[in-house]
């Protein structure tokens, strides 16, 4: 953070750019919020982009807010968790839905009729409560309307703090006389990141967090850290002039996300990022 933080001053000095010094207050006086100033474009697990690997493109919407992460290549047959989002009328996540492409007998045709096997509905009970209501394999077409939630689906309640963070989780479901939910408190280090000191192979890098880039990825992959988790024996972590990494470990342990990309039998052991960030000159690719 403080990387990116020292670049964005710089580049203010330089260029007086009005909004860049608004930018630059808002990183160092709330650093828990995400940051705007690039987005992911694509991701390659597996070899660096241009020698291999599958790759995975974001598609955004008008908002700036992500709407899929799929192969890039559809020829590339092999099996991939692909990701799908949309949205209510205020712009919020309302749907997030998880299902797979590619491997034998996948037909590309019939995917948007096929229902995933993982599909999360969000609503906006209350300020700084999100409920994230969990359906699995009883879901309904990708370009169906988001399905109904039979009695005893699970049922994810998040509280948040004043900057945006996620600071606690309660389950329950569905079910009539359920108790009242009891919140669990997320534990964050002295860093600001959420605490893995249970996991000894494994620290924080200080780069910026990728999830950090929309808050959208930061509430379906559950990550509100600062920095980045990579393991000890992990190179040390690249980024671009904003701080943000361009490449991470692929992390098999301590919840990490890795944008819930899984593979059976391959467990690459980096993942490369490319983004489009429009600030203080933009859009430039790194």
């Amino acid at each position: 953070m403080k990387k990116l933080s020292l670049f964005i001053l710089a580049a203010c000095t330089v260029l007086f750019f009005p909004s860049c010094r608004k930018a630059y207050d808002l990183i160092k006086d709330h650093p828990d919020a995400h940051e705007t100033f690039c987005r992911i474009t694509q991701l390659t697990f597996g070899e660096p982009p241009g020698t291999g690997g599958l790759r995975l493109v974001v598609a955004y919407n008008a908002k700036g807010n992500p709407l899929s992460l799929r192969k890039l290549d559809p020829g590339n047959i092999s099996w991939t968790p692909v990701l799908y989002f949309r949205y209510d009328k205020f712009d919020r996540l309302s749907d997030f839905m998880y299902t797979t492409e590619g491997g034998p007998g996948y037909d590309s045709l019939l995917a948007p009729y096929l229902d995933p096997p993982i599909w999360h509905k969000y609503a906006y009970p209350h300020p700084g409560i999100i409920v994230d209501t969990f359906l699995a394999y009883d879901t309904g077409p990708l370009n169906g309307p988001s399905p109904i939630a039979k009695p005893g689906v699970l049922i994810y309640i998040y509280k948040f703090n004043a900057e945006g963070k996620m600071i606690a989780v309660a389950e329950t479901s569905n079910l009539p006389d359920q108790p009242a939910p009891v919140f669990n408190a997320i534990a964050y280090d002295a860093r600001g990141n959420r605490d893995l000191s249970i996991y000894t192979n494994v620290h924080y890098d200080s780069t910026v967090n990728v999830y950090r880039t929309n808050k959208v990825w930061q509430l379906v992959f559950k990550d509100y850290s600062r920095n980045n988790p990579v393991y000890n024996t992990s190179s040390a972590t690249p980024t671009n002039p904003f701080g943000l990494p361009t490449r991470l470990p692929y992390v098999t342990n301590a919840n990490v996300p890795n944008f819930y990309w899984y593979n059976p039998t391959y467990y690459p052991p980096y993942y490369y990022i490319d983004y489009a960030c429009a600030m203080p000159k933009g859009p430039i690719d790194y």
